[in-house]
């Protein structure tokens, strides 16, 4: 899910037509009713036929804004009807799914659901993106302060997300392609607290040299200046640890 509710402004202030027309449209839907989510998504369809994609992202951006204070609102009367299946078809219907993890139960949406009414409206760009985002998901990022992957792969997502970036001029969801870029190169410098960058004997493991000059060698400028000033001065240790590789900073 999406953090959007900054967006929202800018995107008004666009003075697209359509634009103005579904946050209009939206404002007077009560968030606390589970029928306004299914009316949300309705009026999008409505609204946004025949529109650019580029602004039927802008839009996109509004229903899942709508929906994230939807699910916040609503009382979804859980955990007593977790085991109605009456019930839990009826938020199938409109894209709802009840999530048990063993420590809680919660109402989440059906983002599959989602994007198969959604995905003709969108640009190539949005659709790779939420792509992007669902394969990430399920591969998992940090769990118990520990990486879920490799740093073989933690280096594929910096690269991808580095060149989505550059590739992407406009996009809507611009900064936060960005700042998902430096989440994840962040996690290759520095590593997580149960998944470190050094060895037992204080140099750098293989793994995480070669996931480095991997993205050093593929990335854009931006993203190469960091790598190249970090790889300098591990190159200045031996490719041990030090103060100044510690406390690298961009």
């Amino acid at each position: 899910m999406l953090c959007v509710f900054a967006l929202q402004f800018s995107l008004l202030r666009s003075q697209s037509l359509p634009i103005q027309k579904y946050y209009a449209g939206l404002s007077v839907l009560p968030p606390d009713e589970l029928l306004s989510i299914a009316k949300a998504q309705n009026l999008y369809f409505r609204t946004f036929k025949n529109i650019s994609p580029a602004t039927c992202d802008s839009g996109y951006i509004l229903f899942e804004d709508f929906l994230i204070t939807a699910l916040d609102s609503i009382d979804f009367h859980l955990p007593f009807k977790a085991k109605d299946e009456a019930y839990l078809n009826k938020l199938k219907i409109i894209g709802l799914l009840v999530v048990d993890n063993g420590r809680f139960i919660t109402v989440k949406p059906d983002m599959n659901y989602f994007m198969n009414g959604f995905r003709v409206y969108l640009s190539d760009n949005m659709r790779k993106y939420f792509e992007m985002i669902d394969d990430e998901n399920k591969a998992g990022f940090i769990s118990n302060d520990s990486l879920a992957i490799s740093f073989t792969e933690l280096a594929e997502r910096v690269l991808f997300w580095d060149n989505f970036y550059l590739a992407s001029a406009g996009f809507v969801l611009a900064d936060e392609v960005r700042q998902r870029r430096e989440r994840y190169l962040n996690a290759l410098i520095f590593g997580e607290p149960l998944s470190p960058v050094w060895a037992a004997n204080g140099t750098l493991r293989d793994d995480v040299r070669n996931a480095l000059e991997t993205v050093q060698r593929g990335a854009g400028t931006e993203t190469k200046r960091i790598l190249d000033g970090y790889l300098q001065i591990l190159q200045s240790c031996n490719f041990t640890k030090c103060d100044k590789a510690i406390a690298y900073t961009w």
